[in-house]
């Protein structure tokens, strides 16, 4: 009968046990240790950088007063001028959105194209108005000439030299239904006969003579 002996042996950083012969015994070693670890302090220091101080001190300076803008005359095209309300308020304008000479230059620009474009449109109203008169059944063809001459008679009337000028100006009075209006106010007035004050010439008149008078 074999006997077999326990023996513990405990040390403080040692335990060590044993076991039946033939066994391996393996050492087992638990070592504790304990270090005191110190933490130095984070010392908090108000402190100013350079870049915050110069920015106080830019912060604090009186900003320089903005100079305006000094604006030369603005260039038109032959036959155009500007208005000088017009140049004042483009002059505004530009000092208001901070515009150099040449952005408020091709402002201008824009608004003579414009105003271009409008007197274009109007000429090739008013030549309409030519063709439809002198094709009108009523009024144009053969009695066109005739018409024009009795649609006169009603400038006779007050304040006809004014209608006059401003169907003149207007380019409305080659318009048909205006022709074959004052037409019409012209027969009312009844003469049977008109004196021109041509006197002996014998050229014949422009439609635009017969019409408007010499102007």
């Amino acid at each position: 009968m074999s006997e077999t002996t326990n023996q513990t042996t405990t040390d403080t950083s040692t335990t060590t046990t044993a076991s039946a012969p033939g066994e391996t015994t393996t050492p087992a070693t638990t070592t504790v240790e304990t270090q005191a670890t110190t933490t130095p302090a984070v010392e908090t220091t108000a402190t100013t950088t350079t870049e915050q101080q110069q920015q106080q001190t830019l912060l604090g300076q009186d900003q320089p007063a903005e100079q305006p803008i000094v604006y030369a005359d603005f260039t038109m095209p032959e036959g155009f001028e500007l208005n000088g309300d017009d140049s004042k308020v483009l002059q505004e304008l530009g000092q208001q959105f901070k515009m150099p000479q040449e952005a408020v230059q091709k402002l201008v620009d824009l608004g003579v194209q414009m105003q271009q474009r409008q007197v274009q449109e109007q000429q090739k109203a008013i030549a309409s108005w030519v063709d439809a008169a002198k094709a009108d059944a009523e009024y144009g063809g053969d009695k066109l000439e005739a018409n024009l001459l009795t649609a006169q008679r009603a400038f006779s009337l007050p304040r006809g030299d004014k209608i006059s000028k401003i169907l003149y100006m207007s380019g409305l009075g080659n318009h048909p239904d205006v022709i074959g209006f004052m037409t019409e106010v012209g027969k009312l007035l009844q003469p049977d006969s008109i004196t021109t004050g041509q006197g002996s010439n014998t050229t014949t008149p422009s439609l635009g003579q017969l019409w408007y008078g010499d102007k």
